[in-house]
């Protein structure tokens, strides 16, 4: 049998005591159930490597729609929005749907 220490917060440790009080059970038994009941964040390296690729992709997404919104309001301030302009950034913010849309999956894998 292996033993494993950690270090809680005094608030955690405020909590533990009363979910002991409540259930009668010992603490080591508490906190062995609450992490072997827990789902696992990440099921293996791969899926943690993908997801943390996915997070930056998103967040280059919501870098470029930011710019996009930034343009489409500086030229309709100015009264310069063409077709070619509206058509061209409909086309730019289809294929950010379209990735992140391949984002989703990856989340949805484990």
């Amino acid at each position: 049998m292996g033993r494993i220490t950690i270090r809680i917060s005094e608030n955690e440790e405020v909590r533990l005591k009363e979910i002991q009080e409540q259930t009668k059970e010992p603490i080591s038994q508490i906190v062995r159930k609450s992490i072997l009941d827990m789902k696992p964040l990440f099921i293996c390296e791969k899926h943690r490597m993908e997801k943390a690729a996915a997070f930056r992709h998103i967040a280059k997404a919501g870098n470029n729609l930011n710019q996009i919104a930034h343009i489409l309001n500086t030229l309709n301030v100015k009264q310069e929005l063409s077709y070619e302009n509206t058509i061209y950034f409909l086309r730019v913010l289809d294929n950010i749907y379209m990735e992140l849309q391949t984002m989703n999956k990856v989340f949805s894998k484990c």
